[in-house]
């Protein structure tokens, strides 16, 4: 099973608050923020696997609700951002049951934008969903969807592919331009390799001895 390891070590300065300082890059390419205010909790269930996954300062990852939470490649959880498992559901009786949480599945491509709170079940792959969205319990967002700003996407959701979603509650506004499977994709993966190599370029992760 996979579990986080540092490959290399982050200098401990931050002289410069617009570079991409104080890093872990692990064995598989992804990036991970030591800041204080990250907490990735019950790591042995936080799967980052597919590589490439990049996590910024304060966010929080809730591993410790003993289900597993994975990330596909190329995602990206912007700072501040909760993810956190939603408690299961009673097909009969329609209500939560206690001490019992559902699986968390973040796609590839898929960009969470800052400040943002999770409890979704499934987020396909190639996702935008913009700064300060709340989406909600046991929901379920299909690939190639654009959630914009400020958006609160009510629990049970499912969110059809193409989906264009705005507002409180969340609806869908439109579709998105079946281009947008490629420039989607294209753009995540143009995101990764910027930041890579501005890591790099200023020397804020060396490697270990």
């Amino acid at each position: 099973k996979y579990i986080i390891t540092m490959a290399f070590t982050a200098a401990s300065t931050e002289s410069n608050k617009s570079l991409p300082l104080n890093f872990i890059a692990t064995n598989n390419n992804s990036f991970i923020s030591r800041h204080h205010s990250t907490k990735l909790y019950g790591i042995r269930n936080i799967d980052c696997s597919r590589g490439r996954v990049t996590i910024h300062r304060g966010c929080v990852v809730r591993g410790d609700y003993d289900v597993p939470i994975r990330f596909g490649r190329y995602a990206e959880i912007k700072s501040g951002s909760v993810i956190r498992p939603s408690l299961n559901k009673n097909e009969e009786s329609d209500e939560a049951i206690e001490h019992t949480y559902n699986p968390v599945a973040i796609g590839s491509h898929t960009s969470i934008g800052e400040n943002c709170v999770i409890e979704a079940v499934s987020i396909g792959s190639n996702v935008n969903i913009g700064a300060r969205c709340v989406i909600g319990a046991r929901s379920v967002i299909r690939d190639n969807c654009i959630v914009e700003k400020d958006s609160i996407i009510p629990p049970d959701s499912v969110i059809p592919p193409f989906s264009h979603v705005y507002g409180r509650p969340g609806r869908r506004k439109g579709d998105v331009q079946e281009s947008y499977a490629v420039m989607g994709v294209e753009d995540a993966v143009e995101r990764y390799i910027k930041f890579a190599r501005e890591i790099k370029n200023q020397r804020q992760i060396q490697p270990e001895n």
